[in-house]
């Protein structure tokens, strides 16, 4: 623990990184496509457009109005930012406090 202490974290760097990668953002868009286009594959739809290729902000935009969707989804799809999307992560944290919990409570000791 006395190493982690000297580790120095460089905030604006690890920011530049996530905006250069919108790519980051396909587990999002992937998720609320299953949810709004029942007879399409949304995996295909993502796995097509972010699948070894360099993506940067302007592809992603236009990807995001070439989907065949409603306005605002897409609005929604726009407005994301890397830096701000967790995705399932507060859920899987939940449910590790809970496995934790249920360990100690039947192992007392």
């Amino acid at each position: 623990i006395k190493g982690l202490k000297r580790i120095d974290i460089d905030l604006e760097l690890i920011s530049s990184l996530l905006e250069q990668n919108p790519a980051l953002l396909s587990e999002a868009i992937q998720t609320k496509l299953k949810a709004i286009l029942y007879n399409e594959d949304a995996y295909e739809i993502t796995k097509q457009f972010f699948r070894g290729k360099q993506i940067n902000k302007d592809n992603y935009l236009e990807f995001v109005d070439s989907l065949n969707i409603d306005n605002e989804t897409k609005k929604m799809f726009k407005n994301l930012e890397v830096k701000n999307y967790i995705g399932i992560a507060p859920s899987l944290v939940d449910m590790v406090i809970n496995e934790i919990d249920n360990y100690f409570l039947s192992n007392p000791n």
